[in-house]
C-alpha cells in the first residue's frame, strides 16, 4: 500500500479517527483495504472513512497489529456480507457470509455455547438468510433484532 493520493492532513485525520476506535470495525481488514475506493468507503462508512484508509494504506502494519477476535473479524464479514446483498451481489454476500463462519465464528462456536448458547444458535438463520435469498429487508430485521438482543 502506500501514501500516494493522500495528503499528509488526510493520513493524520485519519490515524485520529483509527485511534479513537471510529470506523475500526468497517476498515480493518486487508481485504477492503485492497478492494474498496475512498468513494465507496465514503459512501458506506461515513465521511471519515476515506482519511481513515489513507491512515490504514501509510501504515499497514496496524491491520495487522489489532490481533481482532475472530467474533469481531465475523461481525465485520457479516457487515460486508450483508451491504453486499443489499447492492444486489447476493454471490458475493454468500461468499462473505461464509468466510464469517468459517473464519471467524467456527473459531469460537464450541466455547460460545457454553457462555452464550441463545446467540450460537441464532446464528444460523441469520447466516443463511442471504443463502436463500429472502429479501433484503427480512435479513436486515433480523440482524438488527439479533444485535439488538445482546447489546
Amino acid at each position: 500500500m502506500s501514501r500516494f493520493g493522500a495528503t499528509a492532513a488526510a493520513v493524520e485525520h485519519g490515524e485520529q479517527s483509527w485511534r479513537t476506535g471510529r470506523q475500526q470495525s468497517a476498515l480493518a481488514d486487508l481485504e477492503t483495504m485492497t478492494t474498496t475506493t475512498p468513494a465507496q468507503a465514503r459512501q458506506q462508512h461515513g465521511k471519515n472513512a476515506p482519511a481513515v484508509m489513507a491512515y490504514l494504506r501509510a501504515q499497514p502494519d496496524v491491520l495487522f497489529a489489532s490481533g481482532a477476535s475472530p467474533l469481531m473479524f465475523a461481525r465485520r464479514q457479516l457487515a460486508r456480507s450483508f451491504l453486499l446483498y443489499r447492492d444486489g451481489d447476493a454471490g458475493a454476500a454468500y461468499q462473505a457470509a461464509v468466510t464469517a463462519y468459517l473464519e471467524g465464528f467456527e473459531l469460537v462456536e464450541s466455547g460460545l455455547h457454553t457462555v452464550a448458547s441463545e446467540l450460537r444458535v441464532s446464528m444460523y438463520p441469520l447466516m443463511s438468510c442471504v443463502s436463500r435469498s429472502k429479501a433484503y429487508t427480512a435479513c436486515s430485521t433480523r440482524q438488527a433484532s439479533n444485535c439488538e438482543r445482546r447489546t
